[in-house]
């Protein structure tokens, strides 16, 4: 039986239409072709940087294109992805980065962690194997303020992320798995931490 992963998702759009948009933001575009590409390449990248399947990386910036390619890196590796909205406080961000314990914190110029470039400008180490995902992997952890006002992490598997996908593609989205996931990460705060 067929798993249902989130990188898979992306991998199928590739081969299918490799100069599809996948996303655009403010005139910037992504195709599905070039997505592939940004992802296994950070696949290697966080592989030498250490990151194994079950770790945790968090994303802190403000609203780009950079963290769609490090969504589906961390997912065909099994990594969690968390992304950290740029609306929260400096004092709910420090809280989210130690609740989630991350082996690598990346985001933009103005968060002052590590740049998905300076990652990629590291040597490359280790045999390049990728550990290989299973559906009910922790794909995504969302903080949200929740009722209380202090951040709590929402969790979502790989198996929930692309049922979701699948149930809303037709009406949404016209057969476009890949675009609908992107669309849910934006809805999510991932666009606004990115």
């Amino acid at each position: 039986m067929m798993k249902l992963l989130v990188g898979d998702v992306v991998r199928t759009q590739s081969a299918r239409f490799p100069n599809a948009l996948a996303a655009t933001l403010e005139g910037e575009e992504l195709s599905y072709g070039e997505l592939e590409r940004r992802s296994n390449e950070l696949v290697q990248a966080l592989l030498s940087a250490g990151v194994k399947r079950g770790d945790r990386v968090v994303w802190q910036a403000e609203v780009s294109l950079e963290p769609i390619p490090l969504f589906f890196a961390t997912a065909k590796m099994g990594a969690t992805f968390v992304p950290i909205n740029p609306r929260y406080t400096e004092e709910e961000r420090i809280k989210i980065i130690a609740h989630a314990d991350p082996v690598l914190v990346l985001g933009d110029a103005n968060s002052g962690h590590e740049s998905i470039a300076n990652l990629l400008k590291r040597p490359l180490t280790g045999n390049g194997a990728v550990p290989v995902p299973e559906e009910d992997d922790i794909h995504v952890i969302f903080y949200t303020s929740g009722t209380t006002g202090e951040p709590k992490g929402a969790v979502l598997t790989h198996l929930n992320l692309v049922m979701n996908a699948m149930v809303s593609v037709f009406d949404a989205h016209r057969g476009d798995p890949a675009g609908l996931l992107i669309t849910r990460l934006r809805s999510r705060g991932v666009q606004q931490a990115g």
